[in-house]
């Protein structure tokens, strides 16, 4: 319970407007994810709107005990493994690479998230509206930029510039025979 206080007084540094009760009830139905508590917030905008949202949603069915939420699974460490280790994993019929979280070990379970299919649009669950403007990068948008010339390069460059300048200036004044 320290911990879900702890959180309601994180989402409270961070949404000074929202009162503390309704922060706590924010938090518990994102199922204490701290990530999605502060999504809720964000698209609800104000408490008000949050109460009035909530009040109109149909009530969630009762998940089963240990179940995985939808785009999750639920995973037991394999022998032989152990927290940091990656393992390829199938599952609603997609493959994909999880990272077993650290201090677990063989036998413990935890819940992995399905990515999503490349390029597949991601409707958030909650159906709510996000802020901002959808933003398409370029492909090469994380590779580094074209080798640039190095200051060592620039400077030869001006002083072979500045040489080629003096000697003709030099072979112009020279008195000539």
């Amino acid at each position: 319970m320290a911990a879900a206080s702890a959180d309601v007084g994180t989402l409270k540094a961070m949404f000074e407007h929202w009162d503390e009760a309704t922060l706590a009830e924010v938090l518990a139905a994102s199922g204490n994810d701290m990530n999605r508590a502060s999504e809720s917030i964000l698209s609800a905008g104000s408490p008000e709107a949050w109460r009035a949202a909530r009040a109109r949603a149909p009530p969630s069915p009762p998940a089963a005990a240990g179940a995985a939420p939808q785009g999750a699974v639920s995973v037991v460490v394999p022998p032989g493994s152990r927290g940091g280790a990656t393992l390829s994993m199938t599952a609603h019929g997609r493959s994909f690479m999880v990272t077993v979280p650290q201090g677990l070990r063989a036998g413990d379970r935890f819940v992995a998230t399905i990515p999503p299919p490349r390029g597949a649009t991601v409707t958030p669950s909650d159906g709510a509206p996000r802020r901002g403007k959808l933003v398409t990068l370029p492909a090469d948008f994380l590779q580094p930029p074209p080798a640039a010339r190095s200051s060592d390069a620039a400077i030869d460059q001006q002083t072979a510039l500045f040489l080629q300048h003096e000697n003709r200036r030099r072979a112009a004044a020279a008195p000539r025979l």
